[in-house]
């Protein structure tokens, strides 16, 4: 059953055709979101006032900021189109998370503020939301070394009981996700698009019945891939996991690269990346950008994983976020 806030937050958030349209009205970024909740404890109100049309009209304009009355009056008028929705993910195992639940992570309140989403769609346990983890991320088109090297980190995560956090991508994400699962371990995957497929093709199921795998999208079910989506899924991994790891990224392209630089901007987890010989540009202008390097063992030579964990949270510090309310915070659209 989902909270009355969680219905509310969609009525204002979500999208509720299968692909988006000129006549679907624009639903409120996570920005104009938290602007209005923002306002509303501030009133000493809650996000089911909304539904009664003379609040939505007490909105300030310094508030309100480009949204027009009518656009919210509209987006709160789709309930019969949110129970469509509701019912068609239910009947897929699909589950909807807002801020206001309490499942929700508090890792992405705590890091993101008013980046994170105020919807998560998922499938599986939402246990492992608050399970933290090594989030392990890399190139689509990473080489045999990087492939075999994110592997080991993998078996290893499962040996010593770590969460493994990825994007679900072809290359390094797919290849950390699987080799932990193969071994017994836990992962969680961040979509970019197309959960509502994941869940209609079956191929987890038993992953997701034994509580082993939980797949999260803070997109509709069905939403095709963009790379906007996909930059916004990668503030999710930083954010969901304990510290993480570049296995390899092209230098100044692509999703893996553009992720890493944010998450040393923001500092949102300890980012360690792979160094030696044959890694990527990318890697060592990450190193130098701030990254802690981690050597690849010579085979046969233990990993080390946890000495590596600690050393690099000793090297950076805490560099997670501290606990803010996102009501009192300064806006960031």
């Amino acid at each position: 059953m989902l909270s009355t806030e969680t219905e509310v937050t969609l009525l204002l958030c979500g999208s509720f055709e299968e692909r988006s349209s000129q006549s679907e009205v624009k639903p409120l970024t996570p920005g104009e979101y938290f602007r209005i909740t923002g306002w509303l404890k501030n009133s000493l109100l809650t996000l089911t006032d909304l539904i009664r049309s003379e609040v939505i009209e007490q909105i300030p304009v310094e508030t309100l900021r480009g949204i027009t009355i009518d656009r919210l009056t509209a987006l709160i008028e789709r309930r019969s189109a949110l129970d469509t929705a509701i019912e068609r993910w239910q009947a897929r195992g699909i589950w909807v998370l807002s801020p206001g639940d309490a499942a929700y992570p508090v890792r992405l309140w705590q890091r993101l503020e008013r980046l994170a989403p105020p919807l998560l769609f998922g499938l599986g346990s939402q246990s492992l939301l608050s399970d933290g983890g090594l989030a392990i991320v890399g190139s689509r088109d990473a080489d045999a070394a990087a492939l075999e090297f994110t592997r080991r980190i993998a078996v290893e995560c499962a040996t010593a009981q770590l969460q493994v956090v990825s994007g679900g991508a072809r290359g390094i994400d797919q290849e950390a996700m699987g080799a932990i699962l193969d071994v017994g371990g836990k992962a969680m995957g961040i979509l970019a698009d197309s959960l509502g497929k994941e869940a209609a093709a079956g191929k987890y199921d038993l992953l997701l019945e034994q509580r082993r795998l939980t797949l999260l999208s803070p997109y509709h079910p069905d939403a095709a891939f963009s790379v906007g989506n996909a930059m916004g899924r990668n503030k999710c991994i930083y954010a969901l996991a304990d510290w993480s790891l570049v296995v390899s990224a092209a230098a100044g392209e692509g999703g893996s690269w553009a992720g890493a630089v944010e998450n040393l901007k923001h500092c949102w987890t300890p980012m360690l990346v792979r160094d030696g010989d044959d890694v990527p540009e990318g890697n060592l202008r990450l190193i130098r950008m701030g990254g802690f390097p981690f050597p690849v063992p010579k085979q046969g030579k233990p990993l080390r994983l946890l000495e590596i964990l600690d050393s690099c949270e000793m090297a950076t510090g805490d560099r997670s976020t501290p606990q803010t309310d996102l009501f009192t915070t300064p806006d960031s659209d």
